[in-house]
């Protein structure tokens, strides 16, 4: 009997421990709100980088060059805006630092079309005008189509229209490629001064994941998915693992000490 009373306080007490290893976002330490530098006062999904697990972008609040990485397993950008009107939708100002790399050096080859991680919380929208380019292969012979310009690199044409309103009809065999359109560039920049690599951004957080942070308050986002300190995913477990490991303990106390007792007066009788 003792053997099943140790068994099961041993498995109770190592879960417990694991639970509350794992549940520490059972503490209530993620703010609803937290200021952030030259930003002012900004929330979920918005995260200070010291506390980041308590949203999806964690921001740098550095006064200087403020940071913020889009999306859990997203890249780091400079932020230059945060405007937040509510927890589903805000809208931000960043500085694509590679592609600013790319245009200074003139590296044609590495442009492409801007992309963002894919969640199930979380998505981006660009919102700064995008200009179109046509990546074809030289060997396509091409003519050049009216109010377009086109730049070599390497085995590639680029073409590209200013006006980026009308555009032909190209080969199937050409890629599309789209960047934020700079709106200061002169009516003759050529490619790189036409591109800029600042851009805005709409932040859109499924209603779902919204409406669950709103309704069990303080929450951390860990292993994939939102756990949180008002809700009840996970604290019906911890209490019920403390009363009965602290039960067991307290029964399995009872009886040694019985047990033991009974022993203790059978040995008097035979000492008698």
């Amino acid at each position: 009997m003792a053997s099943v009373y140790l068994f099961v306080f041993f498995v109770l007490s190592h879960l417990l421990v694991h639970s509350a290893v794992e549940g520490k976002w059972n503490q209530p330490n993620c703010p609803s709100f937290f200021h952030c530098g030259k930003f002012g006062s900004i929330g979920f999904p918005f995260a200070n980088r010291t506390n980041s697990y308590c949203g999806l972008c964690p921001v740098d609040c550095d006064e200087t060059t403020p940071v913020i990485q889009l999306g859990r397993d997203g890249r780091s950008y400079d932020v230059m805006n945060i405007s937040q009107s509510n927890t589903s939708y805000a809208t931000i100002r960043v500085k694509d630092r590679v592609l600013q790399e790319h245009l200074n050096l003139r590296r044609c080859k590495l442009l492409d079309t801007l992309t963002f991680p894919n969640s199930p919380f979380l998505s981006f929208e660009i919102t700064t005008p995008n200009q179109t380019l046509f990546k074809c292969k030289r060997t396509l012979n091409l003519t050049l189509p009216r109010n377009f310009k086109n730049t070599s690199c390497n085995d590639y044409n680029i073409y590209y229209s200013h006006s980026n309103h009308t555009s032909p009809s190209f080969p199937p065999e050409c890629s599309i490629i789209q960047l934020p359109k700079s709106g200061t560039s002169p009516d003759d920049a050529d490619l790189y001064a036409l591109l800029t690599a600042d851009f805005n951004l709409e932040v859109h957080v499924s209603r779902d994941d919204t409406s669950f942070f709103n309704r069990v308050g303080q929450c951390q986002y860990s292993g994939g998915k939102f756990n949180c300190a008002g809700g009840k995913e996970g604290t019906g477990f911890n209490k019920w693992a403390i009363v009965i490991t602290l039960g067991l303990t307290g029964h399995f106390i009872i009886w040694n000490w019985s047990s033991s007792g009974h022993n203790l007066l059978l040995l008097g009788k035979a000492l008698i």
